[in-house]
């Protein structure tokens, strides 16, 4: 299932929701006095959202070169095709915004791969080629996490997972994606 956008935009529904309800603890700003002025701003951002929402499909990405191993996105999709790439050192991070990450083309070399994954709002795909063996550590606040078939849902969730022939292989890949709200898939195509 795909979030992107809607993701963003409820996303920044909550946090202004939360800024005008902390605002009304502090005594600075009576939210729920004004609620009744101020719900009409809720409705015009999802009718904004609804207008220039794209198409299904669509997403920000950044492209990754062999030289650009350290990503950070705020907001939006962060999509990452490993393509002719060395995956080794890979370190992704986004706020709001599904990331995939496709390594069926990485170049992997005789070593050990480490990729590290966060996220706060959003799900995290990654997958991976047949051939190379994977070790991989899934935590999520509240979502599902399916790394090869095994999975674990609901909240506080923390899921390892290693190929039986890991430790006697050079070449491999070792995953750690962690997440604030939403799925970890990691699966082989």
């Amino acid at each position: 299932m795909r979030r992107g956008f809607g993701t963003l935009v409820w996303g920044a529904i909550l946090i202004i929701l939360g800024i005008l309800i902390f605002f009304d603890n502090l005594r600075i700003f009576e939210f729920w006095a004004s609620m009744g002025k101020l719900w009409p701003i809720i409705l015009i951002l999802v009718g904004i959202w609804v207008i220039y929402k794209r198409p299904e499909g669509t997403s920000t990405s950044v492209g990754v070169t062999p030289k650009q191993k350290n990503l950070s996105q705020g907001f939006g999709d962060l999509i990452i095709d490993a393509k002719d790439m060395d995956p080794d050192g890979l370190n992704l991070s986004s706020g709001f915004g599904d990331v995939e990450v496709n390594l069926t083309k990485a170049r992997f070399e005789e070593k050990e791969h480490s990729i590290n994954i966060n996220s706060g709002f959003g799900d995290v795909r990654v997958m991976l080629p047949q051939d190379v063996p994977v070790s991989a550590l899934g935590k999520s606040l509240a979502g599902k996490i399916d790394i090869l078939g095994r999975t674990a849902d609901g909240l506080g969730n923390s899921l390892t997972y290693k190929d039986e022939n890991y430790d006697a292989c050079t070449r491999k890949v070792q995953i750690n994606a962690k997440l604030g709200f939403g799925d970890i898939r990691i699966f082989r195509i």
